[in-house]
């Protein structure tokens, strides 16, 4: 399973104030957006993550969220949710059993301004479910 980093701007949700987006090459059957703060600020750096159903059927999503720093240390999490058609899920509006937020804290990277350097994804699977 390869890591996309690479973005395109089909299907772009609006990212907060304060961050640069990204949209990745959809797949067959889902998008994939990350919405990158420009920099530090209360102490982290976030991503806020976000999914797109392009399809007319409901669907499980799973992936692994991946961002490098620019000290070097990479963060990987997983994440999961439902989507029904045509549904964006997203940051604050995910409502399962994790977050769509990386956040990046000192521990991490003690860069002052920006602590990220790169965002990608891998692993992402979809199943229909009923």
């Amino acid at each position: 399973m390869g890591i996309l980093v690479f973005s395109v701007s089909m299907f772009a949700q609006k990212c907060p104030s304060g961050c640069n987006q990204l949209v990745f090459d959809p797949g067959t059957h889902v998008q994939v957006i990350a919405c990158k703060q420009i920099e530090v600020s209360l102490g982290k750096q976030s991503v806020f993550w976000g999914v797109k159903n392009l399809t007319n059927k409901k669907l499980y999503v799973d992936f692994t969220k991946v961002v490098t720093t620019v000290c070097g240390k990479v963060l990987r999490s997983k994440g999961n949710t439902y989507l029904n058609p045509g549904e964006f899920v997203g940051g604050t509006t995910f409502s399962g059993e994790i977050t769509f937020e990386t956040q990046v804290w000192a521990e991490d990277c003690d860069a002052k301004g920006n602590r990220i350097s790169t965002i990608a994804y891998e692993g992402l699977t979809t199943k229909f479910v009923n």
